[in-house]
């Protein structure tokens, strides 16, 4: 089993190309789904777990869940050893880089796997989602349907 951790607000084809990638090598794939409080999120635990249980709907090795605290002992809590993460960028290795060596003094049985995003996803991040939608631009190849239409939704209630 692999988790991946994260806040998912809201989940992207980034996120999703990932989850693709790991599901087809691992026997077992977690969304797991963080309670950050340094983050303000746009959609609660409840709706974030929606939209990613509607985008896996094809993938019967994986599954979501919600978690809170350290994601390194969110994710032992579940009994894997394995924690999925993605970099875009060089500036997401620097970031992963210092992240995953304070798993593993933190937890030395966990092991950190990365994965780099494709080029056509790279790009995408939920900040970004949001900012586009806010500022009036089109969020198609960001997100599928059912997310753009969570985060429409959303938008007509309130200021992203």
């Amino acid at each position: 089993m692999i988790v991946y951790p994260g806040t998912f607000d809201p989940i992207t084809k980034g996120h999703m190309e990932l989850i693709a990638r790991a599901a087809a090598q691992f026997q077992e794939v977690v969304v797991l789904v963080m309670e950050n409080p340094a983050k303000t999120c746009l959609f609660s635990v409840e709706e974030r777990i929606e939209m990613i249980d509607h985008a896996i709907s094809g993938f019967p090795n994986v599954r979501v869940t919600s978690g809170s605290g350290l994601a390194v002992q969110a994710v032992q809590q579940l009994g894997a050893t394995m924690m999925l993460r993605g970099l875009r960028s060089a500036a997401d290795f620097a970031l992963e880089e210092t992240l995953a060596r304070n798993n593993a003094h933190l937890a030395p049985q966990v092991e950190t796997i990365w994965m780099l995003a494709n080029a056509e996803t790279a790009f995408i991040s939920s900040s970004a989602v949001k900012e586009v939608l806010h500022c009036g631009g089109k969020i198609d190849g960001y997100v599928d349907a059912h997310v753009k239409a969570k985060l429409l939704e959303k938008n007509a209630h309130q200021r992203i």
